[in-house]
């Protein structure tokens, strides 16, 4: 703890041994490691908004995101195997921009690909719901991810440090994992670093992955997507 001004080191020390510092001890000294993960997944629970960034290495190779969520909406894009995928999710409808669509279903059915790329190229495509469900949701889990780091067991505390300007306390797990939590309420995650294969990562089959949050409680205003084409329709012609 420094001391303001020039008051000597040795005369302030005496001041505070006779008469106490007056202050209380942090979050982090008082809470155990246990503690501070039911914390963060209350407030994980309790978030209806923020800004998230993935940066991972899948067994395809890197993949990133940067994402908006908001009352359950999401909007943002997915990178993977160099394909940028825009995507929008708003009342319970998911929505791809044609280009990125075109180019993830050339992977996979090729006919379908060269007609979105064709006829709806620059606009956005509502896709089934299957493709949230069992992609994009997933990987966006994490209410599940917390409820995972809540069990852990051999977790413990490793001092405080500041992630995007706010001050966190770490968090350590034997597989070298780091869970930064924010010091101050409501006790949000800021970071979360799987080095290795982790079975609380949002995608069970990346070999490291970074979860980093921000904007807390920020409103981003997630609207659908007008004039869109839908992809079932896209199909059948």
């Amino acid at each position: 703890m420094g001391v303001r001004g020039f008051v000597p080191r040795v005369v302030a020390v005496a001041l505070i041994t006779a008469c106490g510092s007056g202050g209380s001890a942090s979050y982090e000294q008082t809470h155990s490691a246990s503690q501070i993960l039911a914390d963060a997944d209350l407030a994980t629970i309790s978030s209806r908004s923020y800004h998230v960034s993935i940066d991972e290495t899948a067994e395809s190779g890197p993949a990133s995101a940067e994402v908006d969520v908001e009352n359950g909406n999401v909007n943002g894009k997915i990178i993977e195997s160099g394909i940028r995928t825009r995507i929008a999710h708003v009342n319970d409808q998911t929505f791809v921009y044609g280009s990125d669509l075109a180019q993830v279903l050339y992977l996979i059915n090729p006919r379908l690909g060269d007609v979105v790329n064709s006829r709806a190229h620059d606009t956005w495509v509502l896709v089934p719901p299957e493709m949230w469900k069992t992609g994009f949701s997933t990987a966006l889990d994490f209410r599940k991810m917390s409820s995972c780091l809540k069990r852990l067991s051999g977790v413990s505390k490793k001092g405080a440090s500041t992630i995007s300007g706010q001050e966190a306390v770490e968090l350590d797990d034997p597989a070298r994992s780091q869970f930064y939590i924010q010091i101050a309420a409501p006790h949000n995650y800021l970071r979360v670093v799987f080095r290795t294969s982790h079975g609380c990562a949002t995608d069970a089959t990346a070999r490291s992955q970074m979860i980093t949050w921000s904007q807390y409680g920020a409103t981003f205003h997630i609207t659908a997507p007008t004039g869109y084409a839908d992809l079932k329709d896209l199909g059948a012609s």
